[in-house]
């Protein structure tokens, strides 16, 4: 009898398998329902402290622009958003194009169209959680809360962390690449990542990122207007850094910024998993909108480099010629069978 168990309960193929395949089975089951019982929990909490914050704040951006109100600025009859200067002083503090990016569910009903963004919200981070369990469901498990929080708010950073587990297992293809340039767009910070996908020394991945960024870009000055598009790079560099940025614990005002910049520049000097994980220690560490729960979670990226790569390249293929992707699917299945069959 064959079993074919799912990757995230057995883990990478290692040699020592069959003799512990067992034991780690139960320990990763333990873990998962660790991870979704106090995920589960967290995204309880956010969403009874105010239903989905940040999706709201975008869905009335989106419902400023279509009655032509000020973007950045609130009008009578607008939604309310609560405002906390110095730290931000206007009712959206991302690029126009991710208000832009909801003008379409703002014509549908409220309710509708904020459950479309949770449950595609959910699905996409529900898929990258369980990729990065598959490798390290530890370090999932500890993170547990801060994933729960994020995906609770709304916040497209949400989509952010999908999308870089994407950009690393699939980082021969160029679509991942391309989805970095579109969040780019919309949230500005993961541009952090521009200095890795230069290390991969392969040129369609930044042509794809430009591509993306800038046609997204044109989308937001096309649905926003040329003058919210020029009042956003003032509005950003005028809001103080957040109460849990280094600046802010620190009292360095530069310091965020500073160590930002050095980030990109170190990733430079570094190689495939080194400079992934600086990226994203550069994102979420020196981010001057604060490391936080829901930030901090993406710590968790920095496990990712661990696993195998999910490769579909005519290049990266063993003596046998199979990818290594399919050769670590064989060699999942043949432990299932050892297992089954003591």
């Amino acid at each position: 009898m064959r079993i074919m168990m799912p990757r995230a309960l057995v883990g990478e193929p290692n040699q020592s398998w069959p003799a512990t395949l067992r034991w780690r089975v139960v320990w990763r089951m333990a873990l998962a329902v660790w991870t979704v019982s106090v995920g589960f929990t967290f995204v309880l909490r956010a969403y009874q402290h105010s239903r989905f914050p940040d999706a709201f704040t975008y869905f009335a951006a989106a419902k400023r622009l279509n009655v032509h109100h000020l973007l950045y600025q609130l009008s009578p009859g607008d939604l309310p958003i609560v405002l906390n200067p110095p730290y931000w002083s206007v009712p959206l503090l991302s690029p126009p194009f991710m208000a832009v990016a909801w003008r379409p569910l703002v014509y549908i009903p409220f309710r509708l169209g904020m459950d479309i963004w949770m449950l595609v919200l959910a699905a996409t981070m529900l898929w990258a959680i369980y990729q990065v369990f598959a490798v390290a469901p530890a370090a999932v498990a500890l993170a547990a809360p801060g994933l729960g929080y994020l995906l609770g708010s709304g916040n497209v950073h949400g989509y952010l962390f999908a999308a870089l587990v994407a950009a690393w297992l699939y980082r021969d293809r160029t679509w991942p690449s391309a989805l970095l340039g579109v969040l780019t767009a919309a949230k500005i910070m993961p541009v952090v990542f521009l200095p890795w996908l230069v290390t991969e020394r392969r040129s369609r991945l930044l042509v794809a990122y430009f591509a993306a960024a800038a046609i997204c870009t044109v989308v937001g000055v096309l649905g926003a207007g040329l003058e919210a598009t020029l009042q956003y790079p003032g509005i950003m560099l005028s809001s103080k850094p957040q109460p849990i940025s280094l600046s802010y614990l620190t009292g360095v005002s530069w310091l965020s910024p500073g160590l930002t910049v050095f980030g990109m520049v170190a990733t430079l000097f570094l190689r495939d998993g080194r400079a992934y994980q600086m990226a994203v220690l550069t994102l979420v560490l020196f981010n001057p909108s604060g490391i936080g729960l829901a930030g901090g979670s993406l710590l968790v990226l920095l496990a990712l480099p661990r696993g195998i790569r999910w490769s579909t390249s005519p290049m990266e293929t063993d003596t046998d010629s199979r990818p290594v992707r399919h050769q670590a699917v064989a060699q999942r299945q043949s432990v299932a069978r050892v297992s089954a069959n003591p």
